[in-house]
Order: C-alpha cells, then sequence, then structure tokens
C-alpha cells in the first residue's frame, strides 16, 4: 500500500486529514443533494408568493377594465429579475396585460391554461386565478420564471463546500501533528453514528460532541442535518396516513401496474372495490381482466394497453364481477410514467364506486321518462277539458236560456231565480275550464323568450282592462320601464292578473295603481303597488296557491287561480315572486326577471 512504510504520525495525519475532509464532503454533498431535491419545490413556493401578491393587487384593474393599473401592477416585476414574462388574463380568457412590454403579445399564450404550476422547458410556469374578495373569479395571472437565480445559488453552495473542506483540511493538517488523538476521537464518533444511522435507519441518534472546534460546529452540523432528516421521516409517516385515512373515508382505492402483461397490484381500499378481501391484492395481468364484465373486457383492455403504450393518461368506467356474482360499477383514472429508457414503465391510478351514482342516474332516466309521459297525458286532458268537456256546458247553458224565454209567462220568480242559477254556475264553470287550461298550457305552449319592451305591454294591458278602468274610475300608472328578455304573452298574463286584482280589490277610495321597475346586477325587480284592501301576512304564500281565495265569489267573483298563473308565469322565467302588504293599507306585489344576454326557448 502506498503508506504502507510511512511513518505513524503522518500516517495518522493524512488519515485524519482524509477522514476529515470526506466528512465534510459528506456532510456538504447531503446539504447538496437536499437542496438539489428541494429547490423546485421552494422556487414554486416564491413563485406562489409573488403571484399571490400580484393577483391581489390586479382585482381592481380586472374588475374595473383599467390596463394601464394591470401594467403598472406588472411593471413591479423590473426588480425580480428571475422573472421573464408575465401576463393579465380576463374572466374570459382573452390577453389583458403582459410584462415585458417588449414582447409582443404573440409571444405568449392567447388564453390560459389550467391554474397550477409546471416546467416550461428550462422556466418555472404558474397560472394562478384572480378573484375577489367574495371568491369572484376576475381573470388569471402567468408567471414565468427562469432557473437562473437557483443555478447561481447552487453553485454558490457549491463553492462554499469546496471552501469547508479546504479550510477543514488545513485545520486537520495543523491539529493531527500535536492533537491526533483529539482530532481522530470526534471524526470517529461522527463516522460511528452515521454508519449507525445508516445500519438501523434510526434518525433520532446524535453524535457525541466534543469541544467547540471546527470538528465540534461539524458535528452540531451533522446533527442539525439528521434533525431535519428525522423530522422529514415523520411529516412523510403522517402524510401516509392522512392518504389512508383520506383514501379510506373516501371509498378511493390506488393501484399499480407494471409494463404490459405484468401484475397489477390493488392497495387495501382498492382489493374490496373488486369484491377480493382487504389489503394487498397481486394478481397477473389476464386474471385482472377476469374480473371485469365481459361486456366491458375488451373495451377496458384496450384503454389500458393504450394508455402504457403511450405514456399518457387513463379516465375510463366498467363493470367488474365479485366472486358472489354481484354486479359493481367503478371509474378509473391513472397515468403512465416512462423508465430510463422513455417507455412507459408503469401505471399508476385509482378506483372509486360509482354504483350508486349509476343507479341515481337510471332513476333519473326513469323519472324523466314518467315525467314525459306525465305531460303528454296532461295535454291530452287539456284537449278533452277543451272540447268535451265545454261542449256539454254551452248546451246546459244554452238550453237553460232557452227554456226561459221560451215559457217565461209560465215560470214563477222561483222558477226564473233556479234557471239563473243554473246558467250562472255553467258560466262559471266554463270560466274555470278555460282558467285550467291556461294554467296547464303555460310551460308546454310557452313562446320563445325575446327581447320585449315592457311599456309597451303595459299598453296592451290598459286597452285590455280600459272598461274595468272606466268603470272604477281607477287611476293605473307607471315609471319608466326597461327591455327584458321574456314571453310577450305571458308577461301581459302577468301585469293584467295582477293589475286587474288592485283594481278589483278595492276599498271606498279611488283605485290608484302604480307599477314601477328596480335594477340589479343579476336582474330587474317589477313591483305592482295597490291602494286597496290589503291581505294579513298569514295568507302572503296561501294566495299563490291554485284554487285559495280569501273572499267569497259574491263579494270579489273569479276562480282563484289568477296569482297561482302569476307564480307560474314569473317561475318560468327564472325569477320569484312575493307580496309585503297591511290591512286596509294597500299591498304591493314584487316579482323578478333575470337579465338574460341571448334569446332563450321555453
Amino acid at each position: 500500500m502506498p503508506f504502507r512504510n510511512t511513518p505513524i504520525k503522518r500516517k495518522l495525519m493524512w488519515i485524519i486529514m482524509l477522514t476529515s475532509g470526506a466528512v465534510v464532503l459528506l456532510t456538504c454533498g447531503a446539504f447538496f443533494s437536499y437542496e438539489l431535491l428541494t429547490y423546485k419545490e421552494r422556487a414554486f413556493e416564491g413563485l406562489a408568493t409573488l403571484g399571490g401578491v400580484l393577483a391581489s393587487n390586479s382585482t381592481a384593474s380586472l374588475a374595473f377594465d383599467n390596463e394601464a393599473d394591470a401594467m403598472e401592477v406588472l411593471s413591479a416585476l423590473k426588480g425580480r429579475p428571475e422573472i421573464v414574462g408575465a401576463v393579465l388574463y380576463d374572466r374570459d380568457g382573452k390577453l389583458f396585460a403582459r410584462y415585458p412590454m417588449t414582447l409582443s403579445a404573440d409571444e405568449f399564450r392567447p388564453s390560459p391554461e389550467v391554474d397550477g404550476f409546471r416546467t416550461h422547458g428550462s422556466n418555472l410556469v404558474a397560472y394562478m386565478p384572480v378573484v375577489q374578495g367574495d371568491n369572484t373569479r376576475l381573470g388569471t395571472l402567468y408567471l414565468e420564471s427562469n432557473r437562473q437565480a437557483i443555478h447561481d445559488r447552487l453553485w454558490r453552495y457549491a463553492g462554499l463546500a469546496v471552501l469547508v473542506m479546504l479550510v477543514s483540511l488545513l485545520v486537520a493538517y495543523l491539529l493531527s501533528a500535536a492533537l491526533q488523538g483529539q482530532i481522530s476521537r470526534p471524526i470517529l464518533a461522527v463516522a460511528e453514528t452515521a454508519r449507525a444511522i445508516a445500519i438501523r435507519g434510526d434518525y433520532s441518534v446524535r453524535a457525541t460532541k466534543v469541544g467547540q472546534d471546527e470538528l465540534g460546529l461539524l458535528t452540531d452540523a451533522f446533527n442539525q442535518m439528521l434533525g431535519q432528516i428525522e423530522e422529514q421521516n415523520r411529516a412523510i409517516r403522517d402524510s401516509h396516513e392522512r392518504l389512508n385515512l383520506a383514501l379510506k373515508a373516501s371509498g378511493v382505492g390506488t393501484w399499480i401496474w407494471g409494463a404490459p402483461n405484468k401484475h397489477i397490484s390493488l392497495d387495501e381500499f382498492a382489493s374490496p372495490l373488486f369484491g377480493c378481501p382487504s389489503g394487498v391484492y397481486e394478481a397477473a395481468y389476464d386474471v385482472f381482466l377476469g374480473l371485469v364484465h365481459r361486456d366491458d373486457r375488451q373495451r377496458v383492455e384496450r384503454e389500458m394497453r393504450s394508455v402504457s403504450s403511450e405514456d399518457g393518461s387513463f379516465e375510463s368506467s366498467f363493470r367488474v364481477v365479485w366472486p358472489d356474482g354481484t354486479v359493481r360499477d367503478l371509474s378509473a383514472r391513472a397515468k403512465a410514467y416512462p423508465g430510463v429508457d422513455g417507455k412507459p414503465e408503469r401505471t399508476t391510478g385509482v378506483f372509486w364506486d360509482i354504483t350508486e351514482r349509476k343507479r341515481a342516474e337510471e332513476r333519473l332516466r326513469q323519472l324523466m321518462v314518467e315525467l314525459e309521459r306525465s305531460n303528454k297525458e296532461l295535454e291530452l286532458f287539456a284537449y278533452v277539458a277543451s272540447h268535451d268537456l265545454q261542449e256539454p256546458l254551452r248546451m246546459v247553458s244554452s238550453y237553460t236560456q232557452l227554456l226561459e224565454r221560451r215559457y217565461s209567462d209560465k215560470l214563477d220568480d222561483d222558477a226564473r231565480e233556479f234557471i239563473g242559477y243554473a246558467v250562472d254556475g255553467a258560466s262559471r264553470m266554463q270560466r274555470l275550464i278555460n282558467d285550467l287550461l291556461e294554467f296547464s298550457r303555460l310551460s308546454t305552449r310557452g313562446r320563445p323568450l325575446v327581447p320585449i319592451d315592457i311599456a309597451e305591454v303595459l299598453g296592451i294591458v290598459r286597452a285590455n282592462l280600459s272598461v274595468a278602468i272606466e268603470d272604477a274610475h281607477a287611476l293605473v300608472t307607471n315609471d319608466d320601464s326597461p327591455w327584458v328578455v321574456a314571453d310577450a304573452g305571458q308577461m301581459g298574463q302577468l301585469f293584467q292578473n295582477l293589475i286587474g286584482n288592485a283594481i278589483k280589490f278595492r276599498n271606498g277610495a279611488r283605485p290608484h295603481v302604480h307599477v314601477s321597475a328596480l335594477e340589479s346586477d343579476a336582474h330587474w325587480q317589477f313591483s305592482v303597488h295597490d291602494n286597496g284592501i290589503g291581505i294579513e301576512p298569514e295568507y302572503f304564500e296561501r294566495i299563490f296557491v291554485i284554487f285559495q281565495r280569501l273572499h267569497t265569489k259574491d263579494n270579489y267573483p273569479g276562480t282563484g287561480i289568477g296569482l297561482a298563473l302569476c307564480k307560474r308565469i314569473v317561475e318560468r322565467h327564472g325569477g320569484k315572486i312575493w307580496v309585503e302588504s297591511k290591512p286596509h293599507e294597500g299591498s304591493t306585489f314584487y316579482f323578478t326577471i333575470p337579465k338574460r344576454e341571448r334569446i332563450e326557448t321555453s
């Protein structure tokens, strides 16, 4: 050996120097490795912090469409040389502002990608939402950072590691001549500690510190590194436990599949989804496919082989057959990961049970079929009511009136009164049938929702109610009326019912009905105010129920369908209706019509 004939003093010096250098090299290597493993995560955290500040400062710019303010916010990145580009997209995904201005808009993506952090070439890229305080999304912030600062930092660490190693070797050389034992003991203690950790994997042990010299500092640094590694191991164990709890609570299981025709491994949460005993389940590829329903097997095999050969993602749903014959619906999602040769080496994914969802979808489909059948029966009823029921009523009314005219001289007052009751009853029944027909056809025969002028609708309503207005000497007024997207015919029915009721349910004073509209961000709120008899609070909900009347037909005629019709019209337009009233002080009926930017059909 080279040192066989070297004096022991020099040999010890070289041993101490080499050992010290090795320990310092290992320590610095550990720190350097740690930096390499965590630099990307810290870079994304720094990018997330910077993006959060910019996104918060950009909310006002996007909310008020102020491009100048947005450019000023992005110009703050001049102090961050690692940021090579930044873009603000508005809520429609269009480019709103960019940084730096020296780059043209064509050099940026015209629309944002999915939120998150990723790498783009040698740069780090972040897409972050820009939201208001009420979580309303105003747009997207895009940041792109180079890794030059990270590379500089790693080079500084490398230089520092070299410097530390040289200093340590120099100190070891100077002290080894007189203090070989004092130097060798701490080094051997650190080496023994490292050896014990490597064998047992117990990072709770610590090296014994001897003195406050460089070797003592080395021991402190070594122990600090062990503490960090121990804390990371504890965090990993905690994360693994939390992941298991989440998987168990959500009913999701994981699976790993090697290259085609290799084994598939199901974890303890995935195996019960296939009817297998709880615990890790491993099976050959063909055995796994045997668990899939035969009608879905060929498709699943094709999809799995496709993802394993293309290094892509996999998302599918299929049925599995348990050993007891039970059929369950599962959903799967996975991604293939390449090996050292660049080819897909393994596929990792998750399974979860969607049987109940499938059953719910089937029940919903059956309910839709039943609803369609009910609608057809309702239309049939409407047809029968409009033809077969009204004809006998017209005959009863006509022949009763003919009887009165032909035999009026032979009838006494009671008979004529009875005939009047019969004619009135037939007429009321006919009005009731017509109202029922109108109520049932509201949804099935509604017209498309188009922009209409409410002022024009109110003009038609005034003309239709002109006789009632003149008889009651009523005053009907309105504020400036907006344009809304609605069914003009049904809006006329709505206003005619509300204004007609305000005139009908009047007290001794002259009826005064006023229509107004109030605009908000999402809808128009209309109100119909009168000075009539008012309504007790306990009847506010009841009056919108079909056939519910608060007064007898002798006092106030009607069928009790009018307000129910109003409610159905408002709900068909996506709004709501309510009333505020005090007895003898009048009532105000409110309803809303949502704002729409496009024409809809019923």
